[in-house]
């Protein structure tokens, strides 16, 4: 059995929350504006569409990341969550074992805040 990359986890994250951000900044670029005095320019519609297509193809790489590398490696079928934090437990919802990330063991280390 192989542990589940943790940095995998990480990058799913990363992917899902910079397209969740690129989407929301697309929102907040007008389509249209009052008056000629605030006219919008053809680069800001590039923009927002670049911003678009970023989100977009972020959030579909995530999802397939996901789909492809946080699989539970005993039945294959379940998904692990991605979790950003080492030392959480988490079990597969299908076969209902524990889902062991690749993270080192290091009992000394304490968590700053405890």
């Amino acid at each position: 059995m192989k542990p589940l990359s943790r940095a995998f986890a990480r990058l799913v994250l990363l992917f899902f929350a910079l397209g969740i951000f690129f989407l929301a900044v697309n929102e907040l670029i007008p389509y249209r504006t009052l008056g000629d005095r605030y006219r919008v320019m053809d680069t800001v519609y590039w923009i927002k569409n670049t911003l678009r297509i970023t989100g977009i193809v972020l959030l579909v790489n995530g999802g397939i990341q996901w789909v492809r590398n946080l699989r539970c490696p005993y039945c294959g079928r379940g998904y692990a969550m991605p979790w950003w934090r080492k030392g959480e437990k988490h079990f597969c919802d299908r076969c209902g074992r524990e889902i062991v990330f690749d993270d080192p063991e290091d009992p000394t280390e304490k968590r700053k805040w405890e």
